[in-house]
């Protein structure tokens, strides 16, 4: 396992506004305060820094429309439950030095930039506009910063059966070439057991592939699964830099059963079905379209 950057991620840390990627939404309603015309901010309720606050006066009106299900642009779901492991700490595709939500620094979130039109790369978002005032987006900015170490983490340590709770990419997400993942994240329920974290407990399939990638087999093993020792529900499975993912058909495949089946802290086998019931898998297919 490899170290990596610390997870402050927190059952108030989605940013449902937006960001990064949202390659189609325009945006509605009404409002004042764009330099582009009517914010589509259409407000109500003061709108507030936290999750409740961004996502239903921001996030579901605004973007959502275009990024929910599994027909999203570029995978990305912004609906509350997955969008979080989506934009916190992921870094950007466009600009991979930055992620798309930094915890505690709005200035360095590639987010912030796709919505002030500083960003390096694309189109200001939401694309075309009209764009949200800056009174609206420095709400957004200090829900940015107020995160950090003390946010709460993302289980609930019921000492049940840990089923996943949240993952990226999503069942039925489809992928363009240069959108392909080299970070999947996989959130459970309960906090994991790391000594029971084999190899072979998460895969990653190829179903299909009209056209092969030279040395590419039917199961891509050269994958590196990293733990945040105090986010312990959470699993990064990293793609080695040097393998191609090709166009096709991909299997992410959690084993809850058999010798390498992974395990709470408690000694629970995990519920990947959901019923309730320890000791059975979990995946999701996805698929990458092939260059053109």
């Amino acid at each position: 396992m490899s170290n990596f950057i610390k997870y402050g991620l927190s059952v108030f840390s989605v940013l449902s506004v937006v960001g990064l990627l949202l390659v189609s939404c325009g945006g509605g309603g009404s409002g004042g305060g764009s330099d582009t015309g009517e914010d589509p901010y259409n407000g109500g309720d003061p709108l507030q820094p936290t999750l409740s606050s961004i996502q239903s006066q921001v996030f579901t009106p605004i973007c959502s429309v275009c990024h929910s299900g599994a027909s999203a642009p570029e995978g990305l779901r912004l609906e509350s439950g997955v969008s979080a492991d989506m934009l916190i700490n992921v870094p950007s595709a466009q600009v991979p030095s930055l992620y798309r939500v930094d915890p505690g620094n709005a200035d360095d979130s590639y987010i912030i930039h796709k919505l002030e039109g500083t960003n390096e790369v694309g189109e200001r978002m939401p694309e075309g506009g009209p764009y949200l005032s800056q009174n609206v987006i420095n709400v957004i900015r200090q829900w940015i910063n107020n995160m950090d170490s003390s946010t709460q983490h993302l289980f609930s340590a019921s000492m049940g059966a840990p089923q996943v709770s949240a993952g990226w990419p999503v069942e039925g997400t489809r992928l363009t070439m240069d959108s392909v993942p080299r970070q999947m994240i996989i959130r459970f329920s309960e906090p994991l057991e790391p000594a029971f974290l084999y190899q072979q407990s998460i895969r990653l399939l190829v179903l299909n592939q009209p056209e092969p990638a030279t040395g590419l087999a039917t199961e891509i093993y050269e994958l590196d699964f990293q733990f945040d020792p105090e986010y312990p529900n959470r699993v990064i499975v990293n793609v080695a830099e040097h393998v191609w993912l090709a166009g096709g058909v991909y299997e992410l495949h959690v084993a809850g059963t058999g010798p390498y089946a992974l395990m709470g802290y408690f000694g629970e086998l995990v519920d990947g079905q959901g019923t309730g019931q320890p000791g059975s898998d979990w995946s999701i297919v996805f698929s990458v379209e092939p260059e053109k």
